[in-house]
């Protein structure tokens, strides 16, 4: 029972990795109202307790299960989102499992203001990464929360 569940979970996570790729072309077009894309990963755990396997607590669990939304209202409005669902979402939690929703205005090519709950530039090489990305956390990283509400001009 246990090898033919397996067999069929591995056979699924195959599936899901192959449409992921095929889901992400043209992700990057300029000129789409909505843009909707899933960021999933699975990690196996290995559960122990003084040396003796649990295996009731072992196995495949889905650590990271992310939404996001882009899309370009006008040629000078775009706005994103990014909710991640990896436990169970109440009204509280919700503001804190957003890890972005902003809306940019581009008055020109050359500048962008943008208003909302954003990436704050900081911390060490874990914040060049999404989370969903991150295997290994130092504890700034696992204390220091990156996604803040604010504002922000840029110039390019």
């Amino acid at each position: 029972m246990m090898k033919t569940f397996t067999k069929i979970l591995c056979a699924a996570l195959a599936l899901l990795s192959v449409s992921s790729l095929f889901a992400q072309q043209g992700y990057e077009k300029s000129n789409e109202i909505f843009r909707l894309g899933v960021e999933t990963r699975f990690d196996y755990l290995n559960q122990a307790l003084d040396g003796e396997q649990l295996y009731g607590a072992s196995g495949f669990k889905v650590r990271y299960f992310n939404l996001r939304m882009d899309g370009q209202i006008t040629p000078k409005f775009t706005y994103s989102w990014r909710q991640r669902f990896n436990n169970i979402n109440s009204a509280a939690d919700f503001v804190n499992n957003t890890d972005w929703l902003h809306l940019t205005y581009k008055p020109n090519q050359n500048w962008a203001i943008s208003a909302g709950k954003q990436v704050v530039m900081i911390g060490g090489w874990e914040y060049d990464r999404a989370p969903i990305d991150v295997y290994y956390c130092s504890e700034y990283w696992n204390n220091v929360n990156c996604f803040q509400l604010g504002a922000s001009v840029a110039f390019t």
